[in-house]
């Protein structure tokens, strides 16, 4: 899912202001707040028509339109200041002035500049169109919370009850944080009485601060994904009630489907290519982004984004607090780790791998002896946590297994048995080297 969080940040950092602007300006001239609409005040609509045209000739500009080579008056009612209620449409000699007024007619309604640039180039040719707009919004919605989620360690539901005005930082430490109700835990809903705010601080990365700043943008509402995102949702008002999860995966879907049909890559693949996992949805960012961590300690994700980096922050937001599940997330995916190089250090030996060096004697012993344990069943994040091997940094093979009835150890020190003697560690300068 590394291509969909680095096209998420595409979207926010280099679209995503785009369509912002082109959102607000739609919705000025919608509501008739727009300043360009102040010089056709107190004219009738027969004047502003008029004035409107001579406008228009005078900028050398066009007349909005639609696909069809049609006029869009719709819009033009709208650019010339006249309210939602009052556009029924315009009379017969009035549309006929607009079709004689020899101004050429847009294959499309268009609304706001580009700015943004895709390697190099603007990501689009023409500006947006009042048509797409309302989904380009939906899209970028997605995309932020691809990366809030994915780079917070945030749970969906948390993130899609994130209420405006959240943004904040440490005074003391500078930390950037994001501040939201607890999605689980015994204190997720405070007590009668209980004087402390039920909103609780999550210590998060730029990239995530900046996207939760551009969501503040699109809407004027309580909450920042609302269940409606562009019409009112008389079952679920927008002002108390947050989009579903089963939304905002559809959301992400459609999002892939655009980028994969809007962008091309070298080699003719797709930008997103799909998940060998199977469908995505906002469960699986904060268990991908544990992965990620654990397996790539000094990987990069998109934007340059050390995941080291995010994994000191998301872990200094659980740390000594009553939620503790990031941190058993982690302990789980290093289990596995541990398990999946206990197996690549197996096979390769069995298919001729070369080792040397004093510990290498040990170093096959150890794998040999670790490779033949079966596995069992672990049915508590602790049990993960406490199973597994002494790797340090992820490298190395482990100095004891269940197999010889010790214990594993976490972090620790290697065993009495194993110290003191180079030879005895496999971990020391004097490692097993490959060829």
């Amino acid at each position: 899912m590394q291509a969909l969080l680095g096209w998420a940040l595409t979207m926010v950092e280099v679209i995503g202001p785009d369509i912002r602007d082109a959102w607000h300006t739609f919705r000025q001239l919608d509501s008739g707040t727009h300043p360009s609409q102040q010089a056709y005040d107190g004219l009738t609509r027969q004047d502003r028509l008029v004035k409107f045209i001579g406008r228009v000739r005078r900028e050398g500009g066009e007349l909005p339109g639609h696909p069809s080579g049609a006029i869009n008056t719709g819009h033009i009612q709208r650019l010339i200041g006249i309210p939602e209620r009052d556009r029924s449409g315009l009379s017969a000699g009035q549309k006929r002035m607009l079709a004689q007024s020899g101004i050429p007619v847009a294959d499309g309604t268009y609304i706001g500049t580009i700015t943004g640039q895709v390697t190099g180039r603007p990501w689009r040719e023409r500006p947006l169109t009042v048509a797409e707009l309302p989904t380009l919004v939906r899209l970028l919605y997605a995309a932020i919370f691809t990366v809030t989620c994915y780079l917070s360690g945030m749970r969906p539901g948390e993130v899609l009850n994130l209420p405006r005005g959240c943004r904040g930082a440490d005074e003391e430490t500078g930390e950037l944080l994001v501040r939201g109700r607890r999605g689980k835990g015994y204190d997720r809903s405070p007590l009668p009485g209980d004087t402390h705010s039920p909103h609780r601080p999550w210590v998060v990365a730029a990239p995530v601060r900046a996207a939760v700043g551009l969501l503040e943008e699109l809407s004027d509402g309580p909450l920042l994904f609302p269940a409606s995102l562009i019409h009112a949702h008389r079952a679920r008002p927008a002002e108390f009630n947050a989009r579903k999860g089963h939304a905002i995966t559809c959301d992400i879907g459609d999002f892939i489907s655009w980028v994969n049909s809007t962008f091309t890559v070298p080699g003719g693949k797709a930008p997103i290519p799909p998940d060998p996992c199977g469908h995505i949805y906002g469960t699986r960012f904060r268990r991908t982004l544990a992965y990620f961590i654990v397996r790539q300690p000094r990987g990069l994700i998109a934007a340059a984004l050390q995941y080291g980096h995010v994994s000191t922050k998301i872990t200094l937001s659980y740390a000594g607090r009553a939620d503790t599940s990031w941190v058993d997330d982690l302990a789980v995916e290093k289990l596995e780790m541990v398990l999946d190089q206990a197996e690549q250090d197996a096979a390769g030996l069995r298919d001729g791998e070369h080792v040397s060096g004093p510990s290498a004697a040990e170093y096959r012993v150890r794998v040999a002896r670790s490779a033949a344990f079966a596995g069992r069943t672990v049915t508590g994040v602790r049990n993960a946590a406490r199973l597994r091997f002494w790797r340090p940094n992820g490298t190395g093979s482990p100095p004891n297994s269940p197999a010889s009835g010790r214990n594993w150890r976490e972090n620790g020190p290697p065993p009495r048995s194993c110290a003191g003697s180079p030879q005895n560690s496999p971990l020391s300068s004097t490692r097993p080297v490959r060829s």
